[in-house]
């Protein structure tokens, strides 16, 4: 009884290692919530990335500031939107990325889009989620960021 117990104890200290090796300071991850200070504008004649909104920001006669989570169903209550129930939308966020990630794996979380999303990170389209609503997905925004 007494070599299973000990056997047990080298398998859990063993675990406990590797647990410890798995939480070095280069496997620790940092969260930076962006969920504030987003501008956000219709596109009902979709024309955005025709007229390089990707590239250039967002019209300022058009965007509005928007927290995110965001819904556009409140917009609707304002006549200049009615037209614009069927269109794109999108959304501007812009950054400072700290010094200390420099050279380390950036990636942004989306806890849930509508339906579709393409992702442009300094005018370069860095990837996409396409018709799966309200599911998680990552964009590797490493390569993208100034």
């Amino acid at each position: 009884m007494k070599k299973c117990n000990t056997m047990k104890r080298g398998i859990f200290f063993f675990a406990i290692c590797v647990l410890i090796a798995s939480c070095s300071k280069s496997a620790i991850r940092h969260h930076i919530c962006i969920s504030q200070g987003w501008l956000f504008a219709l596109d009902s004649m979709n024309t955005g990335e025709e007229n390089r909104w990707n590239e250039t920001g967002l019209p300022a006669d058009v965007a509005e500031r928007v927290s995110v989570p965001h819904t556009w169903s409140n917009m609707f209550s304002d006549p200049r939107q009615a037209v614009r129930y069927w269109c794109n939308g999108w959304y501007e966020k812009k950054l400072d990325i700290p010094k200390e990630f420099s050279g380390k794996l950036l990636q942004l979380q989306f806890d849930a889009v509508y339906h579709s999303a393409v992702i442009w990170i300094n005018g370069k389209k860095a990837g996409k989620h396409l018709g799966s609503g309200y599911t998680k997905f990552y964009i590797d925004a490493t390569s993208y960021l100034k």
